[in-house]
């Protein structure tokens, strides 16, 4: 606001006329609701909502609740309880009742959608209504119209992919018609992330495999240096902004000295090299590699583009051995059953491009892996009184990353150089647990390629249907969060797509599966 309510009562008090201070509202507004209820001359009737329009709950205002202080045997009637029939007062009342039950089916719910589909000025509406619930209704009618909207061959990029692996709805809000939600401009948990990724991106870049010598005051040092530097390139500067942002500033400042601590500990064990930062992919011209394409079944292409956080390399006599990693600011685990179910695929899509588009730069790529960095820090302790070892225990317990990795000595050797390899991976097998053989990661990349194209296709269809995700046994749906819930209308009983939870080990039995049926195959 540009005014206050103590500059507005010195304007008014000079004679400028300006809207009233909030107090002054607040007094009117009482003085109305006075005026209000004693004027009835015989009845009063006081009615409040119980909810809001989002249908969370609602507390009722201060003055119904002073009236039932003053008045504690007055009649106090629930809407929700009365018989149906009373609460059909007039046609406009009726529409909103059959809109609200129209989920009901019985011989007075449909008597009265009958009734008004013959009442004069609502057939329009009824038959808007009948629209709405109709199990396809949010897909479009004209596949002419929906190629011309997402277009024969499809630009796309992991985070669209995910979108639409979400709820195709979803996708077809944020991507197809544009519709974005407005943000609040602060240093919130997206804008830290980006800055960690930039300073992980040139204190690793301008370090490299050096990384693992630093001492802790040369990382503080590094940290500090590129932070500056990102204030300075993207925002107004640090002295001008207020006590919050720079308590922010500091607690980032010491998140990421911690996870490059944490990285440097990481490299000291490996023996691959970090390559590449935010290596761009479908942009040649700015020094990255030509983008992924994936054949849609009706003839079209999907075109991946992104920028990959991190490649690291390995060379040997047989090729280059490249992983892909990616820093998770959040709690985020790698789950190849989500994969295999169309969901944070995009580390495996970035594999994927590099291996197809990579040669020239990297040579004969051999995948080896994908793996999420953690890039956060949790200060939580079960005991209150910890030891410096312990603090540094459970530091680099939280730095174990999470994926797959290549089921080859020189590879499983080179991630891990401890002698029982539980060092870099979580979970009780360490780099053992997340293993994956070639073959397996052949068809892995067939049923990866396989979801996008089939996205494609159905995206051609105009098949973009409210269809949210869900796994089984979780407590929630995209719809939770999403922006677009109040325009799909999804409800809890409607149609979903669920997939139940799976260990790794059965992923795998079902790629090695594929393997033999594609044997099988040939064979004949």
């Amino acid at each position: 606001r540009v005014l206050n309510d103590a500059d507005r009562r010195v304007l008014i008090d000079m004679g400028v006329r300006v809207v009233e201070p909030s107090q002054y509202k607040f007094s009117e507004e009482r003085f109305l609701a006075y005026s209000t209820l004693c004027s009835p001359s015989e009845l009063l009737f006081v009615t409040y909502c119980r909810t809001d329009f989002a249908g969370a709950e609602a507390s009722p205002s201060e003055i119904v609740s002073q009236i039932e202080a003053c008045f504690p045997n007055c009649k106090k009637i629930d809407y929700s309880a009365l018989p149906f029939l009373e609460k059909i007062e007039s046609a406009a009342g009726a529409f909103d009742l059959a809109a609200k039950n129209w989920q009901e089916d019985s011989v007075l719910e449909n008597t009265l959608r009958e009734a008004l589909s013959e009442q004069d000025g609502y057939q329009a509406r009824m038959q808007a209504l009948c629209r709405l619930h109709e199990p396809n209704r949010l897909n479009m009618k004209n596949p002419e119209i929906a190629e011309e909207l997402f277009h024969k061959d499809m630009r796309v990029s992991a985070t669209r992919i995910e979108d639409f692996q979400k709820c195709p709805f979803l996708f077809f809000c944020r991507h197809g018609l544009s519709l974005q939600e407005k943000r609040k401009a602060e240093l919130d948990r997206s804008l830290g992330g980006t800055i960690i990724h930039y300073v992980l991106e040139n204190l690793v870049k301008s370090a490299g495999k050096g990384l693992a010598d630093y001492s802790d005051e040369q990382i503080r040092a590094e940290v500090e240096q590129w932070l500056n530097r990102f204030l300075e390139e993207n925002m107004i500067g640090l002295r001008e902004q207020g006590e919050r942002f720079r308590y922010q500033y500091e607690q980032l400042n010491k998140t990421v000295c911690i996870v490059v601590q944490k990285l440097r500990h990481e490299m000291q064990l490996s023996d691959f090299e970090p390559t590449d930062f935010e290596l761009p992919i479908g942009r040649p011209d700015e020094g990255g590699i030509d983008a992924f394409e994936i054949e849609i079944p009706d003839g079209g292409k999907m075109i991946l583009n992104g920028k990959v956080d991190r490649v690291d390399t390995l060379k040997s006599d047989s090729g280059t051995f490249l992983r892909v990693l990616d820093y998770k600011t959040g709690t985020k685990a790698f789950d190849l059953n989500d994969v295999l179910n169309g969901l944070n695929m995009q580390m495996l899509l970035y594999l994927f491009a590099i291996e197809a588009n990579g040669t020239e730069r990297y040579g004969t790529v051999i995948p080896s892996g994908v793996l999420y960095v953690p890039a956060k820090t949790d200060n939580s302790f079960v005991a209150r009184n910890v030891t410096a070892d312990e603090i540094r225990k459970k530091m680099m317990d939280d730095a174990k990353m999470t994926g797959l990795v290549l089921d080859d000595a020189r590879v499983i050797h080179a991630t891990d150089k401890t002698e029982d390899g539980k060092a870099v991976i979580r979970g009780q097998k360490g780099v053992e647990g997340c293993l994956i053989g070639l073959a397996e990661l052949g068809n892995l990349k067939k049923t990866v390629c396989s979801l996008v194209g089939e996205m494609g296709l159905r995206l051609h269809e105009g098949k973009v249907e409210a269809y949210p995700v869900k796994k089984s046994g979780s407590q929630n749906l995209p719809c939770d969060y999403c922006a677009y819930s109040e325009v799909c209308l999804h409800r809890e009983t409607d149609a979903k797509r669920e997939y139940s939870k799976r260990k790794t080990e059965e992923c795998l039995a079902e790629l090695g599966n594929k393997e033999v049926e594609n044997r099988a195959e040939l064979d004949k």
